[in-house]
Formats: structure tokens, sequence, C-alpha cells
């Protein structure tokens, strides 16, 4: 179990280099809100649920976007970045139905 809205942490930092013509981006979402376990305890007879935090390996869930681009000039611009989607399946982001992770190049000519 998850919440349906959650505590998200975004972090993001754009650094430009060789004249302003290489840029690389990293950004990433942390959900901070953790999972929720619920088991059937054949000893108590009941149904227990755990609690894991967004800081442990059972909690864990988070997206990081890297990308890097280079324009040559005259116009030419080249990309290349990815999407990567991170936790276990039980979790927001590792989650299956959120789609899995991704890689791209795109090139860019304006004249």
């Amino acid at each position: 179990l998850r919440p349906r809205l959650g505590d998200y942490l975004v972090l993001g930092v754009d650094v430009k280099f060789l004249n302003d013509n290489l840029l690389v981006r990293l950004f990433s979402i942390l959900d901070l809100s953790g999972v929720s376990i619920e088991r059937w305890d054949e000893a108590a007879d009941r149904r227990v649920r755990t609690h894991h935090s967004a800081f442990s390996s059972e909690g864990f869930s988070a997206v990081i976007f890297p990308e890097l681009t280079y324009n040559f000039g005259h116009g030419l611009e080249l990309s290349g970045g990815a999407l990567l989607k991170l936790g276990k399946a039980h979790t927001k982001f590792g989650d299956p139905a959120a789609g899995g992770s991704l890689a791209w190049a795109r090139a860019r000519f304006s004249f």
C-alpha cells in the first residue's frame, strides 16, 4: 500500500561548459512517502501492516534524469539522455504501471 498523494523531493542542476556549448543536466525525484506492506500473520491470526521508509530497500523509489547536450554551432545541436526509474515493483516509480526506464538521442538543426 502507498498513499495516492505523496511527498516528493525534487533536485536538479544544469551546468554549462565550453563557452555554453556543452550542457550537463541532472535531475532526480525521490518519493519520501515510503510504502506499507500488509500480510497475514499465522502466529497472531491477524493482518499485520509494516511501514518501510523511503530510505529503506523496500520503500526506496526514485527517478534519475541525466542529459548531455552539445551545440556544435551553425545550428547543429546533439543530445542524449535517459529517464531511469528505480525501486521495487510495489513502489511508486518501480511499479510496472509507471512504465520502464528509457534512453534517447536527439538531433536538432536550425537554419
